[in-house]
């Protein structure tokens, strides 16, 4: 039995764009970190604080589903609660990683050695693992109950606690990195809805920063 909120509901396959961020970054781990030069301060500098804020997305990005979708799936799919706490469960088993790999880049970042370069890689490998299969459980068994029970405004709230949420010192990198990801209609609706000096800033300074940081990243 499903009790569906009558609002419009939300198109919960932006969740899997979304998550091609993260996809994206743990793919790049073995040429960004790995490939790094030895004791190239400035290039560990950058790469690090790359990495750095999409983990710090990401926590956010879960914070975020723990405290707004994931709740009100439970209430409002009854049949389907157990699917539901397995894969929101899983945020703990991908929090246990997160935080070595955090600490192994941070400890790269300051020393950038061959040994803390690899060990960051390493790092970041098993939390990749754990993080991969999470994301591909959610989204092959959580995205569709999303799309029953959860409203635009409600998928919007989850938008808007991620980003309160968020700690990373480069904002505009990861408003560029998700909109890389979104649709055009997509980035339209999130640039409307940014508070006016957010907005200037991004369209003003943030995204020629974003573009620049990237370019410089990817090489």
């Amino acid at each position: 039995m499903t009790t569906a909120p009558e609002a419009p509901l939300a198109d919960a396959t932006a969740m899997n764009r979304f998550h091609v961020i993260f996809r994206e970054a743990l793919d790049a781990v073995p040429r960004l970190v790995g490939g790094a030069p030895v004791e190239d301060a400035d290039r560990a500098e950058h790469v690090g604080t790359y990495y750095d804020n999409v983990l710090r997305l990401l926590h956010a990005h879960h914070e975020a589903e723990d405290l707004t979708i994931y709740p009100l799936m439970v209430e409002r799919l009854p049949d389907d609660v157990e699917v539901i706490n397995r894969v929101n469960a899983e945020h703990e088993a991908v929090l246990g990683t997160l935080g070595a790999a955090e600490q192994a880049l941070a400890a790269w970042r300051a020393e950038p050695s061959a040994g803390a370069r690899d060990a960051a890689t390493s790092a970041m490998a098993d939390m990749g693992t754990i993080l991969l299969a999470h994301l591909d459980h959610e989204e092959a068994e959580v995205v569709p109950l999303i799309g029953k029970c959860i409203t635009v405004a409600e998928w919007g709230e989850m938008s808007a606690t991620a980003f309160q949420h968020f700690s990373g010192d480069k904002p505009w990198l990861v408003i560029g990195l998700i909109q890389e990801q979104m649709l055009p209609s997509e980035n339209e609706t999130m640039e409307a809805n940014m508070p006016p000096p957010v907005r200037d800033f991004w369209t003003g300074t943030g995204r020629p920063m974003f573009q620049g940081f990237v370019a410089d990243l990817r090489g």
